[in-house]
């Protein structure tokens, strides 16, 4: 029976445009492999062209020791493996390979076992073996030299930058078997020692990308963007029957009500929101999708806003007033359709703290101010989606599925929320599922269970985040 690839969630890659100065950069002299050492690397890669000279990754001296070191390129519509002594790229091991598919995700992986020999370097494209269509066999000097550079995705020079999609890049100091080369390429983990390095690409932002093997040499990312939907194993999202959503028409005194100042939440307290909106009313008028604030001067509370020039912001209100408080302003949501937007903060009271995701995608901020330094807490302030405590500034558009936890969600559990519908950890406080209809009362299925009111805010059945389908009824032929 043919072997299953495990369903594994790969959460993020890294995209490569071929920009000169752009990669992956680990550090210098980090391996120091020898010609004599056994030693493999491997890569998920999606290249988009082989028409140029691409450097996929690897150690080696920028020209100083005659590119002493190992790497991996496109060169002359072939994929190379390359192992280079001092004696200079004449003097060197090399193997060319038909180039693996473009446009389509694939497990590169190379294996050395030391020999100093051309037979002794190994190509995979997923689990099967390649052969070489053109050989060097002249590695007779040492591979070693002071000041090599380790870089995926680039070389130190800054120029032949890969073109395509990377992520799960491995290091190891053995030679991996063919058996451990199907592990990785099945189950995603391998049955031996640990590689040096590995980088699963999990953070899925920022410039960091840590390795989680036993060298632990972490990498910083040169101008390389994230991305999130295109990954070897893209995690679907589950089909989630969301019946309806609320239809809120932009009109003053148009609001869901849940109580009054039930969110303790200080400055210095962590907490998230997570809602799926279709806004229609573009207006460039200030409008509040959530807040729990004062109407009037100081305005202190928390306020989710749409603002004027297509911002989305999480505002930090104090009882020291608006010119005292934190915010970070994101570019609002593609209006033509309904997006999960998730925000969290982590109670350090700086716009830093504050991040915004959109369908699991970390948006980068484009304004803030860190200046709250008084209490955000006041009891007497209403709770309200859709509108702010007098009533006016009424979102227009669409919501469902709205949600308030009283922690910073992590990377795994935002994942979790937008492709599963639900998070792993503690529950919401509030968690509005919308599964009434019709009628006032929106029930909180969350921890705290803050019921919500509405006025004027109509059910919407037809325009909801994800309809649910209808399943086919599949006749299905026995094998005896």
């Amino acid at each position: 029976m043919p072997r299953r690839k495990s369903v594994k969630h790969f959460k993020n890659s890294l995209n490569f445009t071929a920009i000169n100065a752009t990669e992956l950069d680990i550090g210098v002299d980090i391996y120091d492999f020898e010609r004599t050492d056994a030693f493999s690397w491997s890569q998920w890669i999606k290249p988009r062209t082989v028409s140029s000279t691409q450097i996929l990754g690897g150690e080696w001296d920028n020209g100083g020791d005659n590119f002493a070191g190992w790497h991996t390129r496109f060169v002359g519509g072939a994929l190379r493996g390359w192992l280079i002594g001092s004696g200079g790229t004449g003097a060197s091991l090399r193997n060319d390979y038909v180039p693996p598919e473009m446009g389509e995700w694939v497990l590169l992986t190379f294996t050395y076992d030391g020999s100093s020999a051309a037979a002794g370097l190994k190509c995979y494209y997923d689990d099967e073996e390649q052969t070489p269509t053109a050989t060097l066999d002249l590695l007779a000097t040492s591979m070693v030299s002071v000041g090599k550079e380790m870089i995926w995705g680039g070389w130190i020079g800054e120029t032949a930058v890969f073109n395509g999609k990377m992520t799960r890049m491995r290091v190891f100091d053995y030679e991996l078997s063919a058996a451990q080369v199907a592990d990785l390429y099945y189950d995603d983990k391998i049955s031996g020692v640990a590689p040096l390095d590995e980088y699963l690409c999990s953070e899925g932002g920022g410039t960091g990308v840590a390795s989680t093997g036993t060298a632990g040499n972490d990498g910083t990312l040169v101008t390389i963007p994230w991305e999130h939907e295109d990954t070897p194993y893209k995690r679907r999202k589950t089909n989630i029957h969301y019946p309806y959503a609320l239809d809120f028409d932009g009109v003053d005194d148009t609001h869901m009500n849940c109580g009054t100042g039930i969110y303790a939440f200080e400055r210095t307290d962590s907490f998230s929101f997570s809602f799926d909106m279709n806004p229609s009313g573009l207006s460039d008028d200030n409008t509040d999708i959530f807040q729990q604030s004062n109407a009037g001067a100081p305005f202190d509370g928390i306020y989710i806003r749409l603002r004027p020039a297509n911002i989305l912001r999480l505002w930090l209100i104090g009882s020291a007033g608006t010119a005292a408080g934190t915010y970070s302003d994101f570019t609002r949501p593609d209006p033509t359709k309904y997006t999960k937007v998730i925000i969290t903060y982590d109670g350090s009271s700086q716009a830093a703290g504050i991040r915004c995701y959109y369908d699991g995608v970390e948006q980068i901020s484009v304004a803030g101010a860190s200046s709250l330094a008084s209490t955000l807490i006041n009891a007497s302030n209403p709770t309200e989606w859709g509108t702010r405590g007098n009533h006016t500034n009424v979102y227009q558009g669409f919501l469902a599925h709205m949600r308030v936890f009283d922690y910073e969600l992590s990377r795994d559990q935002i994942d979790d929320l937008v492709f599963d519908g639900q998070v792993t950890g503690t529950a919401p406080l509030d968690e509005y599922l919308c599964k009434e209809g019709s009628g006032n009362n929106v029930a909180s299925t969350g921890s705290a269970g803050n019921d919500g009111t509405l006025t004027a805010v109509a059910w919407e059945a037809t325009n909801v985040p994800s309809k649910s389908r209808s399943a086919i009824a599949q006749a299905r032929t026995a094998i005896s």
